[in-house]
């Protein structure tokens, strides 16, 4: 029972530990990728290429913050906008369009442009109101 408990206070403290850490790295990446991103950012059709080396590094980057966002929707913390966060770092096929429901969401958009306001900078523009103007929804 003493060797449980004190494994117990081991992995209290290294869950401890990572979620501070994960919240400091969401804090410094999120709060720049959401100030540098481009206004028209969800209204997009292309994108710009990145190089391979540059690809894996937002790749590697991305999925750290995807599946620190998954945790984070158990566990207190802002686990959608952590997960928004990684898919705009990431590539694959499907990504703009997994992005711009997850923006639609209550809230989540609201949150960004909170962050981007308190830097001085432009809401981002919702593909909700793009739908909207088009008659699409």
């Amino acid at each position: 029972m003493q060797s449980f408990m004190s494994n117990a206070g081991v992995w209290v403290a290294v869950m401890v530990l990572l979620s501070i850490g994960s919240l400091l790295l969401v804090a410094v990446v999120g709060s720049h990728l959401i100030r540098t991103l481009p206004r028209d950012y969800f209204m997009q059709v292309k994108r710009p290429r990145r190089s391979l080396i540059q690809s894996l590094i937002m790749n590697l980057v991305g999925a750290v913050l995807l599946l620190a966002g998954v945790v984070m929707l158990f566990v207190p913390g802002q686990g959608l906008l952590t997960m928004l966060l990684g898919l705009i770092l990431m590539d694959f096929p499907g990504k703009y369009a997994l992005e711009r429901r997850l923006v639609e969401r209550p809230g989540l958009l609201k949150t960004i442009n909170h962050v981007r306001a308190r830097s001085g900078r432009p809401p981002l523009e919702s593909p909700r109101n793009q739908r909207r103007a088009e008659g699409h929804g």
